[in-house]
């Protein structure tokens, strides 16, 4: 395995057991800072941004409606990218967002790995 597909392997949590479609998209906005900032800026959020957030929307029960939402793509690589993102990437993880993405979350975190097991 080259270093990318380490990297990316940390990145999104292989290994992660996908969660349950028991929560709402709302529960994520509702508790953490990343996902928060995407939905507000969602017409300028680069697709690094994007994918991270989509990776996490997901999961939910209503994720795949609010990713097409809050994309700033055409309708059709839209749909294609939430495609992806649900049967190729696992979430997101906090470390990566914070250390690749440079996004500045809580100092001390929320005490998960992922936003969607908020």
């Amino acid at each position: 395995m080259n270093n990318l597909q380490q990297n990316k392997k940390a990145a999104y949590g292989q290994g992660l057991n996908r969660q349950d479609k028991n929560q709402s998209a709302d529960t994520l906005f509702e508790r953490c800072k990343f996902m928060q900032y995407c939905r507000a800026h969602a017409a300028t959020i680069s697709e690094s941004y994007w994918l991270a957030m989509a990776s996490n929307l997901v999961r939910c029960q209503d994720g795949e409606t609010r990713a097409r939402e809050l994309s700033n793509l055409e309708p059709e690589l839209t749909e294609r990218m939430i495609l992806h993102v649900t049967h190729n990437m696992h979430p997101a993880l906090c470390d990566y967002i914070v250390t690749n993405l440079e996004f500045a979350c809580p100092v001390n975190g929320c005490g998960v790995k992922t936003p969607c097991a908020l």
